[in-house]
């Protein structure tokens, strides 16, 4: 379904990111990978160079763009360059994250500034310069990689600078969902046990579209492709997409 669509995918050089690609790729999807990774990396595998040859070899057409999502010039030149090569952009993955899972008293300002810098303020301008493009699209879409609003203390309590960051997307999901209500169709996703799942996603052992509990890119696929789109935002995705998908695996909006 999802054939001849173009994913704008933040952060797609590896991960969960990459495997979302790889997902969409084997369906025929144009995937801009919009990463910051443009050299090899002395401790992390992957460059969007090699994720847009991955993604090549699994069916789709890829443009590798290097993005750090914190610079308006450079996210507004890859949105510029995959509009002017795919000819728009249909559905936007908010996946770039920063984490530090550290105290008040442990985390430098400069790991603050790095989180809110990708995680909310990233995301939120992503999205506004994606979403012109987004509401000429005939299936549009976002999709965050984001929590649950929990409000509980032990969310916080062990590392408030990154929850505060990562809940920033997700309000980005609660407002971009009513205010584009109709439009475009916003939503998030949030693995449980994202090293396991990310390394399992990497082996290709958890590939079964809908079938499988535990696999965050068929997951986000269903979202991706619901057939009433526009209308399918939050819970009410949530609810439908868990008749298939075990919500003890995966925690979503």
């Amino acid at each position: 379904k999802l054939a001849g669509c173009t994913l704008f995918i933040t952060g797609a050089s590896r991960g969960i990111g990459k495997a979302i690609a790889l997902k969409a790729a084997r369906d025929g999807a144009n995937i801009v990978i919009a990463a910051k990774t443009a050299e090899p990396h002395p401790k992390l595998p992957g460059t969007i160079f090699t994720a847009a040859d991955e993604v090549e070899a699994a069916g789709g057409k890829a443009l590798p763009c290097v993005v750090d999502i914190r610079d308006e010039q450079q996210i507004g030149a890859a949105v510029q360059k995959a509009v002017e090569t795919f000819g728009g952009i249909d559905i936007l993955v908010n996946n770039a994250s920063a984490i530090s899972l550290t105290g008040t008293l442990e985390t430098p300002m400069k790991k603050v500034d790095l989180m809110l810098g990708i995680n909310l303020r990233g995301t939120y301008l992503t999205s506004k310069l994606v979403i012109p493009h987004l509401l000429k699209s005939r299936s549009p879409h976002i999709l965050n990689l984001s929590p649950p609003l929990n409000l509980n203390p032990v969310w916080f309590k062990n590392h408030t600078a990154y929850t505060m960051a990562k809940y920033g997307m997700s309000m980005c999901v609660l407002g971009m969902a009513e205010e584009f209500r109709g439009q475009i169709a916003v939503n998030a996703l949030w693995p449980k046990t994202g090293q396991w799942l990310t390394y399992m996603l990497e082996q290709k052992t958890l590939f079964f579209l809908l079938g499988c509990s535990h696999c965050p890119a068929s997951i986000s696929v269903y979202l991706l492709v619901a057939d009433d789109h526009k209308d399918v935002s939050r819970t009410s995705c949530w609810n439908r997409m868990t008749s298939q998908c075990s919500s003890s695996s995966v925690l979503g909006l």
